[in-house]
């Protein structure tokens, strides 16, 4: 049986929670459009407008096109809607080609009779009942310039002291909507207007509205007390589309007290926000004069900000992002659960704003506390356990909304390979070995991160959920074996520098390559503990499972993936994959990892408290803080150490590049402290 899809009709068709969860979507694709630039491919959006209107056909069109979809645009006029065909007939009809609707019709009625026989979602952009996206995208205006810290976390979206005035004709569908916002969201809503019945909303608006909350709309006529105090002063047009022009000059004349000049707003408050949602006629709802005089920092129209104290009015519109938000929730049919959010300090970053979505890089220490250990399951498993320990109070004290771990598997992967391919005691060829194998049964390096993969995940995923103490998190934790796509042309193959294994001494190494039977790029390096294996290290483009990772993060879950750096693989001309001998550095695909799933920080985790200058002599001394060009120039002197540090830095540089972020590199003993942000002397922070 199919899915039923989830429409938006009204502001009210979403709870509190999701509004709020829709507006730091809105935020994230605002500040990153990038990382969503393909959300929408091979999506079909159908616009079907019997009310014609510029900004929103630009806002969707806009939209659909920068993140991957197409738009599909019909008047009444164009199409059969209403007159040669039933409202039902299309609905159904057109279900079969488009993966979502977006009408602008004159009538409830017919909306809802194109909800019930809809097979996709189904997005109002207005009816004579309700404009909810223009709603939520006024409340996106009013957050990013009323609210404090911004909009980046859902706790943060508290509209419950926004004071709002609305003045004019209050018998439409923006003021409904917004009546059952400040219901909703709790925030002040006083409703301006003449005592004509003509002009004042519907009775079952009030009945729909006080179910919800009975004091957050309330009614004055007087125009100079509806706006005092106010944070925001609203207005829209006195001659909706389907009032006759010949009415114009008697509502005009009614409507003329309740014109938005500058009498009503010196009731404000200074930094007072004043808003319409367009097209608006000058000298009728709104003076000509307070429309070009910039005595207001801030003037919006329909979630478009000028901001007046420019040379020239700079126009910056909300709504072409965040229509996105919405549509996208809807096309995925997802249904937000109200999540308790206690007064926990969250992690945050200098400015006080939370990291929401985190990616930790756990490197080989997690697994391995020292070089002498003989890779017993025993050892592996108490080593993780540790991790998880401090893992579980970071999870639980700071309480990311979105977490994914990546970690290392250098020592595995390099014990596995030698178990597997390790040369026989008697040195015969066709023997069996020291590992019970037979060594002309050749096991691929690609095949032994597959194992390392699946062995570390499953240990990280128990310790996680025995450590854990919240049913919250305990349920929802899972590994996903990854593979990363590498250009089989890629550089490194002819220069490897990845270490993996243990260290060995000469004859050690010697004796485990006599059989012939290594990696077929490897080489011996020596190192100062001793000799280890170095292989090659291409750069991941691509992660094959993110289309998984993206849902799994959205729905709320702990992810560990990316073991190893991913399992390297190339894709033939007929877009096959394959394995192929090497291995990936784990911080690089956490990067990419971190930018797919539109991370808030990168953290990756060291033996050591951060990244030091003259390391491991009497000069060292800690890093605090660097920018990417900072990082580049050092990388260029060498002051890091190739195949170990280098990397990590710059994974770092990627990922801050890429989506302006800030990463931080620390021990796992510190994590619990990185909430201080980057102006901490906690771990070494990369900034833009």
């Amino acid at each position: 049986m199919s899915k039923t899809p989830s429409h938006f009709t009204k502001i009210t068709d979403y709870d509190e929670c999701t509004i709020r969860k829709l507006l730091v979507k809105a935020t994230r694709i605002k500040s990153n459009p990038g990382v969503y630039a393909h959300r929408m491919k091979d999506k079909n959006l159908l616009m079907l407008f019997e009310k014609p209107s510029l900004r929103t056909r630009i806002s969707f069109e806009t939209a659909m096109s920068r993140f991957g979809g197409n738009a599909i645009y019909y008047t009444s006029e164009e199409s059969p809607f209403g007159k040669k065909e039933n409202v039902k007939d299309t609905a159904m009809c057109a279900s079969q080609y488009v993966d979502v609707f977006v009408l602008r019709l004159m009538s409830r009625e017919s909306l809802l009779e194109f909800v019930k026989y809809s097979q996709v979602p189904v997005i109002n952009a207005l009816d004579n009942w309700a404009h909810p996206c223009q709603i939520l995208a006024d409340l996106l205006t009013i957050a990013e310039l009323k609210l404090t810290p911004k909009p980046v976390h859902e706790d943060h979206l508290k509209f419950n002291k926004i004071r709002m005035a609305y003045y004019g004709d209050c018998r439409n569908n923006v003021t409904y909507d917004l009546m059952r916002a400040a219901a909703l969201l709790n925030f002040k809503l006083v409703l301006c207007g003449p005592e004509d019945s003509r002009f004042k909303p519907e009775q079952e608006v009030w009945d729909e509205v006080n179910r919800i909350n009975d004091k957050a709309v309330e009614w004055l006529s007087d125009p100079s007390e509806g706006s005092k105090n106010c944070d925001v002063v609203y207005t829209d047009s006195w001659m909706s589309y389907h009032i006759p022009a010949s009415e114009e000059e008697e509502r005009v004349k009614v409507l003329q007290r309740y014109q938005v000049d500058m009498e009503v707003l010196k009731h404000a408050k200074k930094d007072v926000v004043f808003m319409h949602c367009l097209p608006a006629k000058r000298g009728q709802e709104v003076t000509d004069e307070y429309a070009q005089q910039a005595l207001l920092l801030y003037i919006v129209f329909g979630s478009k900000v000028f901001c007046e104290n420019e040379k020239e009015a700079e126009l910056l519109s909300e709504e072409k992002y965040f229509q996105m938000a919405p549509r996208h929730l809807n096309m995925m049919h997802r249904k937000f659960k109200e999540k308790t959010s206690p007064a926990i300090r969250h992690v945050t970053d200098a400015k006080g704003l939370p990291f929401n979505r985190v990616v930790i890089s756990l490197g080989g220490h997690a697994l391995q506390t020292n070089t002498s250990q003989d890779f017993s399951y025993q050892d592996l498993k108490d080593n993780i356990d540790r991790t998880c320990m401090e893992l579980a109070k970071f999870i639980e004290g700071q309480r990311p909304q979105n977490l994914c771990l990546s970690h290392g598997n250098g020592p595995q992967v390099g014990y596995i390979h030698k178990c597997m391919n390790g040369p026989s005691s008697s040195g015969d060829s066709g023997t069996t070995s020291e590992s019970g194998s037979k060594d002309d049964i050749y096991m691929p390096l690609d095949m032994c991160g597959a194992l390392s993969q699946a062995e570390i995940g499953y240990l990280f995923q128990q310790s996680l959920q025995n450590n854990i103490t919240e049913e919250h998190w305990k349920n929802r934790i899972v590994s996903i074996i990854t593979q990363a796509e590498v250009n089989p042309n890629d550089a490194a193959f002819n220069k490897p520098t990845k270490p993996i294994g243990r260290y060995y001494s000469k004859e050690e190494y010697q004796k485990m390559f006599q059989m012939g039977q290594q990696p077929r790029f490897a080489h011996m390096k020596h190192f100062k503990d001793g000799y280890r294996m170095v292989v090659p290290s291409p750069d991941p483009v691509k992660i094959v499972e993110e289309n998984t990772v993206k849902t799994l993060i959205d729905q709320g879950n702990i992810v560990i993936m990316g073991g190893g750096g991913g399992i390297p693989v190339v894709r033939d001309r007929n877009g096959k994959l394959s394995g192929i001998e090497a291995v990936i550095d784990k911080d690089k695909t956490s990067a990419l990892i971190a930018e797919i799933i539109d991370a808030d920080l990168l953290v990756i985790l060291t033996q050591e408290d951060g990244v030091f200058l003259d390391y491991r002599t009497e000069k060292q001394r800690k890093i605090d803080k660097m920018d990417t060009k900072t990082v580049l120039e050092r990388i260029k002197e060498g002051v890091f150490e190739e195949g170990s540090m280098v990397p990590k830095m710059e994974a770092c540089v990627q990922f801050v590049t890429r989506t302006k972020r800030p990463a931080v590199v620390t021990s796992i003993e510190n994590l619990t402290k990185i909430s201080l942000g980057p102006g901490s002397s906690e771990g070494t922070w990369i900034v833009p």
